[in-house]
């Protein structure tokens, strides 16, 4: 078994092209794997860039063509109040539900 090597990243695009390049894969590959074709490659070029972000089933099948799975872990007590405490509209925080 692989050793998991934990990594933080700001954008999907960031995840995105940290995958890729773990895949040794080019931005055309990635698309063509997606299904998105040949001429894509401008798609995954904008997610890595942060000009545009994917839609989460896009997000989640360029992973996947890279060959890593997406999974979502509960946060821990430490998170949760990490967030309730940060100014609504603060990276990280949610806008609230008034």
């Amino acid at each position: 078994m692989n050793d998991v090597e934990m990594v933080e990243f700001e954008r999907a695009g960031e995840l995105i092209r940290w995958a890729r390049m773990q895949a040794g894969a080019s931005q055309r590959e990635v698309a063509r794997a997606m299904g998105l074709g040949d001429t894509q490659q401008k798609t995954v070029f904008h997610w890595e860039r942060g000009s545009r972000e994917p839609l989460a089933s896009n997000f989640i099948a360029a992973c996947q063509a890279c060959g890593f799975n997406v999974v979502l872990l509960p946060m821990s007590e430490e998170e949760l109040a990490r967030l309730d405490a940060a100014p609504v509209g603060a990276e990280g925080s949610l806008p609230s539900q008034g």
